[in-house]
């Protein structure tokens, strides 16, 4: 019969096998979301803390800490933990990054790539405008959604790629939102 730690191990090799078979699949699951994106125009990550996911970069620095001290202490560390945990959490940190980028297509606006079908095309747009609040530049949509329900969004935008994408929205919004202002006549011109 097998021992409590013959049990654990197997137990841990099993759960390391799974935790790096999900994230290599969430991984290529990102990247091939962003590879079927047609007609890309502008993208940029949308602005958090520090910029970089938070979750998986935690995880990855536990991760060489606990290797360092494993190795400080003189403690053997087996293969598979030693490729597995760093491989599963670059995986993680690769499609955490990938799925927090804004898309700009020539058909609309992808604002989670998670979501994919939760895009808005220019024709769904409505009203907006832009928008700063604490430093950070927004576009504010508002949109009408598949089922005719009207829905606001605010899209913060990078400064190193506002003046692209104010001029992709003028583009593509500007003409439809775009009042023909009549010259006013003077007291003249309507006496004739």
């Amino acid at each position: 019969m097998a021992d409590f730690a013959e049990i654990l191990f197997v137990l841990h090799a099993v759960v390391l096998s799974v935790f790096v078979g999900v994230t290599s699949v969430s991984m290529l699951l990102a990247i091939i979301s962003r590879l079927r994106i047609r007609k890309p125009l502008l993208s940029w990550r949308r602005p958090s803390f520090l910029q970089v996911p938070i979750g998986p970069s935690l995880f990855l620095l536990v991760v060489f800490v606990a290797f360092a001290l494993s190795m400080w202490t003189g403690h053997s560390i087996d293969p598979h933990v030693i490729v597995g945990y760093p491989a599963g959490g670059i995986f993680w940190w690769v499609a955490t990054w990938l799925c927090r980028s804004v898309v700009v297509t020539e058909y609309g606006i992808i604002h989670d790539m998670t979501c994919i079908n939760r895009a808005i095309s220019w024709s769904q747009i409505t009203d907006y405008f832009f928008a700063e609040e604490e430093g950070q530049s927004y576009l504010v949509f508002f949109y009408e959604d598949d089922e005719g329900s009207h829905r606001r969004i605010n899209l913060p935008v990078s400064e190193h790629v506002r003046a692209p994408f104010e001029q992709l929205i003028s583009r593509k919004l500007a003409p439809r939102f775009r009042c023909t202002m009549h010259k006013p006549y003077d007291e003249e011109t309507l006496d004739e």
